[in-house]
């Protein structure tokens, strides 16, 4: 299989300004509804394009920043009523399909219904749907390094939940069952560790501190003893 490339992810696509002047573009397609959406490519620079990888980066932050949920495939890719649709269906009562590894591939399995941990006297727990599966799923599929180093710079549990619109525990659950225990990401680990190493200078240094008034108080009581001793020899 080739490499992918901005317009095999996505649809080439000609974009036209005000001014009537055409460009190269590119088309995500809702797989649910068949909506589009078309943004301009990355202009060239000194000659020199954007690799493949930047440019789908690129074009990915574009998508996303009108409301498109961009999946690992096109399969996967949602407009934003869809993916509204698919949130207010969440109460409804249908089988919940948890997506574990299989020694060939990803396989769903049945399992019980996740909820929110309080609600309201009287109001029924929104329910994970089959569909908000796949969302989260998919998601944490783009961010979700692996189990060691949990996730990429800048997303956590809350940050996947907050950009879906969707509870926090939904997220857990999913990272959970199909990724790994790790909730946060290389950068916070990295700050977790500067501030343990910060911690342990300021408990060294404390000990230290310690240390040296006792023996600042040992030596005074040494030279108070000898004083009181010359007093003494001398009738004072």
């Amino acid at each position: 299989m080739g490499a992918v490339t901005a317009l095999s992810r996505f649809v080439a696509a000609t974009v036209v300004d005000g001014d009537g002047r055409r460009t190269s573009g590119a088309k995500i397609v809702c797989a649910r509804c068949s909506r589009s959406l078309v943004v301009a490519r990355p202009h060239l620079k000194n000659n020199a394009g954007y690799s493949d990888g930047k440019e789908i980066a690129f074009l990915t932050k574009r998508y996303q920043r009108a409301g498109w949920l961009v999946g690992r495939l096109a399969m996967h890719d949602r407009c934003p009523d869809c993916q509204k649709e698919s949130k207010a269906m969440a109460g409804k009562d249908t089988p919940n399909l948890a997506i574990v590894a299989g020694p060939a591939s990803r396989q769903p399995v049945e399992t019980a219904p996740v909820m929110t941990a309080a609600v309201p006297a009287g109001t029924s727990p929104r329910q994970m749907s089959r569909e908000d599966r796949r969302l989260v799923f998919s998601r944490l599929d783009e961010v979700y390094l692996d189990e060691e180093r949990g996730y990429g710079v800048g997303w956590t549990d809350q940050k996947v939940a907050d950009d879906l619109g969707v509870p926090r525990a939904w997220v857990v659950t999913i990272r959970e069952e199909n990724f790994g225990g790790a909730g946060g990401n290389e950068e916070i680990a990295a700050q977790v560790a500067e501030a343990e190493a910060l911690v342990k200078r300021a408990s060294e240094a404390a000990a230290e501190c310690d240390r040296r008034a006792t023996e600042i108080r040992r030596e005074a009581a040494a030279i108070d003893s000898m004083v009181r001793t010359i007093r003494k020899a001398i009738g004072m």
